[in-house]
């Protein structure tokens, strides 16, 4: 039996969120693909599940949606500035082939860090980022600076 799974490009809580609205509202309407404007990843979504979609319903397709966003592994990235496309779809492909398949990566730019990057889960945090290093050698930057 053929699953409902994430495409490649739907990368974020917020835009699977999105889909599964845009269908449900397509479902509730009574509409069909074909009567209903869909977006870009609504389509990249559907296109992706074109095997589950042969044997399932658009109600089926929303439902199953609606239950891999729930139970998928989402991961939290906060970086010193804003990330280039490139560098976020290598991320998630990183993320999906090493941690899940189908895992959401949301991301925030929060200057304060300094670089690096810190890395949340539902329940733990990992910090990559250059603050802690910079604040740990604070004293010692001290010392270097009086002896100029």
């Amino acid at each position: 039996m053929t699953s409902f799974k994430f495409s490649p490009g739907l990368a974020t809580v917020r835009q699977a969120r999105q889909c599964q609205q845009e269908l449900r509202d397509i479902v509730d309407a009574g509409m069909t693909l074909q009567q209903a404007h869909v977006s870009a990843d609504l389509a990249e979504e559907l296109q992706f599940n074109e095997d589950f979609l042969k044997s399932h319903s658009l109600k089926a397709a929303s439902e199953e949606l609606e239950k891999l966003i729930a139970s998928a592994p989402s991961f939290e990235i906060i970086v010193a500035v804003e990330p280039s496309d490139i560098f976020l779809q290598d991320l998630i492909v990183w993320f999906r082939i090493n941690l899940n398949a189908q895992a959401l990566v949301n991301y925030k730019v929060r200057r304060s860090i300094g670089g690096g990057m810190i890395v949340r889960t539902r329940n733990r945090m990992y910090d990559f980022s250059f603050r802690p290093k910079v604040v740990a050698g604070r004293q010692h930057l001290v010392e270097v600076l009086r002896r100029v």
